[in-house]
């Protein structure tokens, strides 16, 4: 891995690291907020930031650098029923 590699892969980390903390925000806020309408826009906001997140996430894991394990399917399955109930 190069230089420029690198930099692009702690840049990456740390916009992963801001947006998980601005997550943590916008939901303690929302779950604090005095009126419907507030918690609403606020909601709209935290849903818009998961998203982002979850784009950052997808690059880093597509470049290789958030390596994660596959779900064994029959656990996956057991899980999903256990919730769906």
């Amino acid at each position: 891995m190069n230089r420029s590699d690198m930099e692009d892969q702690n840049i990456f980390r740390d916009m992963l690291l801001s947006q998980k903390m601005i997550t943590e925000s916008y939901n303690t806020f929302a779950n604090e907020s005095l009126t419907p309408a507030l918690r609403d826009e606020l909601l709209n906001l935290l849903n818009d930031e998961h998203k982002m997140e979850a784009e950052i996430f997808d690059e880093i894991r597509g470049r290789g650098w958030y390596p994660t394990a596959a779900a064994d399917p029959d656990k996956a399955s057991q899980i999903l029923k256990k919730y769906q109930k």
